[in-house]
């Protein structure tokens, strides 16, 4: 009984964080995703660069250990925990767009895209 609560909650949480996933908005030319490698990602913007470790101001042992990768030229800043993406940043001159709203729009743009995501 104990393990197929246990179970069925597992499955629920992936549920929840798939639905969650596919509710982001869509983010043009940005060639990469949530759950990509560094492999991945170097890939798909031409880079030989490998991330960096992201220093924390109080160090843990335990702390999973975790990098970046910012691409200023594309910009772009990528970041890992366990060697996958886990979010990203996009600051000027990124020439995308995240659900319709590019970076320099005017609030009206931005208030309007954000009531059709949520």
């Amino acid at each position: 009984m104990l393990f197929k609560r246990i179970v069925t909650a597992i499955f629920v949480t992936f549920l929840i964080s798939q639905a969650a996933i596919a509710a982001a908005p869509v983010v043009s030319e940005l060639p990469v995703k949530l759950g990509d490698s560094v492999d991945d990602v170097k890939h798909a913007f031409n880079t030989t660069l490998d991330p960096e470790i992201i220093e924390s101001a109080v160090p843990s042992p335990s702390q999973t250990r975790k990098k970046q990768l910012r691409l200023k030229t594309k910009g772009v800043w990528i970041f890992f925990e366990k060697e996958r993406v886990v979010t990203y940043r996009v600051d000027a001159p990124f020439k995308g767009n995240i659900g319709g709203v590019k970076l320099g729009d005017d609030v009206t743009k931005l208030t309007v895209a954000s009531r059709t995501i949520a």
